[in-house]
Parts: C-alpha cells; structure tokens; sequence
C-alpha cells in the first residue's frame, strides 16, 4: 500500500512535535511506503521551523511551506502534492490518530 497522508498546520508550535510524531508511529511504521505530507498554513509562530527540523530527521516526512489561505487550501495543497495511491487527512490540533 502507498499511503499520503495529510495534515494542515496553523499555529501548532506546541503541539506540532507530538502530532508528527503519533503519525509517524502509528502510521507511517505500520504502512509503508507512506508519507506524511504537513502543509504549514503561514503559520506566524515557531511552526515551521520545527516542521523543517523533524524533516531533516525523517525523509518520510514532507513539509509544505505556504502563505495562509486556510484550512480548505491547506487541505487541497497537500492532495495536490500526495503520491499516494490511498489517502489520510489528519488535522494537526485533532485526537491523535492512535486514539480512535
């Protein structure tokens, strides 16, 4: 299975690390090949930067840096950019997915 998943970010700083990281154990682990595909939404905080950093760190991890438009076209910039045959949209600020 080759899974996209995607998920919007705006103003996550505090939280932003954890999110990825829950993505990544129990998705991108669980099914590969995968992605995870995080569409910084213009985001004024620390954001970004630490987006940039976790993907150095994991070349599974795809960050897309763009000027805010919304939850909406945050949402279609990252399907755009997917390569993926099946799809996953997680938003950043939501349970976790290992939670359901």
């Amino acid at each position: 299975m080759n899974l996209s998943v995607i998920m919007p970010a705006y103003n996550e700083q505090a939280g932003i690390t954890a999110a990825v990281a829950e993505v990544q154990q129990q998705i991108l682990d669980r099914f590969a090949p995968a992605e995870l595909i995080v569409v910084n939404d213009g985001s004024r905080d620390r954001t970004g930067a630490i987006l940039d950093d976790l993907a150095r760190q994991d070349p599974r991890l795809r960050i897309i840096n763009q000027a805010n438009r919304g939850h909406g076209p945050a949402i279609l910039t990252g399907l755009h950019a997917a390569t993926g045959d099946h799809l996953f949209l997680v938003d950043s600020d939501q349970d976790p997915p290992g939670s359901f």
